[in-house]
């Protein structure tokens, strides 16, 4: 039969050694390089089409996607290296905006149904973002 004494000597042991995975400094470099490699991506973008008009919009989205892949999920996505259209920023954006008309509007339900685009538009955006 353990005790408490031996569950705290022993095994606490081995908790104090598992919380040092999780540091401060681990965490900073996890983010800053999430950060990094998404700003050289981005300076990349600029220099490829300097002395054009470039829609700094378009490219910051692109850029918050990239990192938010790569700290949320471990994943690479290359939204700012990737030319063309962006669908699933777009449907991301889309939906961001339905969850705030949606936290203003109380009568949110109503209004997706006569306006039934709308309801569609936020359907297909949900069906893109969980491909």
């Amino acid at each position: 039969m353990l005790t408490l004494t031996d569950l705290v000597f022993t095994h606490g042991i081995r908790i104090l050694s598992a919380s040092n995975i999780f540091t401060t400094r681990l965490f900073h470099d996890f983010v800053q390089g999430a950060f990094k490699t998404s700003g050289q991506d981005l300076c990349t973008v600029l220099d490829r089409h300097s002395g054009e008009a470039l829609d700094l919009q378009v490219l910051f989205l692109r850029l918050a996607l990239d990192v938010f892949e790569k700290l949320t999920f471990g994943l690479e996505f290359n939204a700012l290296v990737t030319e063309g259209p962006n669908e699933v920023g777009d449907a991301f954006d889309f939906l961001t905006s339905v969850a705030e008309f949606r936290t203003t509007n109380p009568l949110w339900f109503l209004t997706d149904r006569i306006l039934f685009w709308r309801h569609v538009r936020t359907r297909r955006a949900i069906e893109v973002l969980h491909m």
